[in-house]
């Protein structure tokens, strides 16, 4: 699996080889059984993750509910912000869907590689407004569409979602009911 990671990280040409290497080395390869947690709300976030292979979930459970944040699949990078960069307990918690294998760093291994790589800086500058603005995007469709219309969103953007993911957990993230949710899908069939 490092080979994997390693042949994403080749990807970007600013990358020097050496630095390449110190990312591997200062980085773990985890598996994970599918329901394992790796951060549960009001634990501090020490990790920092890459999806190399599953799905994870993050979510909120609040008012007896819980609600989908987002959901992390192949190539995309997991972290509670806040919670690791501030060392505060974190709001969210998250779990895997799937079996899923992940890269992981601490705080401290990732001052090693930025010690070691200078261009680390702009790999992070990469994966940090991707994130953000997908987590932007998320946020101002919940306010300013329609669930049919957040349905069809996520039919656009991330239709593999929809064969990996149950569909009442699907239903929390765009912020409906699954009985919501199978009416809309059965309108969307019939069309």
């Amino acid at each position: 699996m490092k080979k994997l990671f390693q042949q994403y990280l080749s990807e970007f040409a600013f990358l020097k080889p050496e630095e390449i290497n110190s990312i591997l080395e200062n980085t773990s390869i985890e598996t994970f059984k599918k329901g394992s947690v790796l951060l549960r709300e009001g634990e501090i976030a020490r990790k920092c993750y890459f999806v190399l292979s599953g799905c994870i979930r993050q979510y909120k459970y609040a008012n007896e509910k819980e609600t989908t944040i987002e959901f992390y699949t192949e190539r995309e990078t997991i972290l509670s912000y806040t919670s690791y960069m501030n060392s505060i307990p974190s709001e969210y918690y998250l779990s895997c869907l799937e079996d899923s294998t992940l890269v992981s760093g601490t705080k401290e291994q990732e001052e090693i590689i930025q010690k070691q790589c200078p261009n680390l800086k702009s790999l992070s500058n990469i994966f940090i407004p991707v994130d953000y603005s997908r987590t932007e995007k998320h946020l101002s469709s919940i306010v300013n569409s329609t669930p049919e219309e957040r349905y069809k969103s996520l039919l656009d953007t991330r239709p593999e979602l929809l064969n990996r993911v149950p569909l009442n957990l699907i239903a929390t993230y765009i912020g409906i009911t699954p009985e919501s949710l199978s009416r809309i899908r059965k309108r969307f069939l019939k069309n």
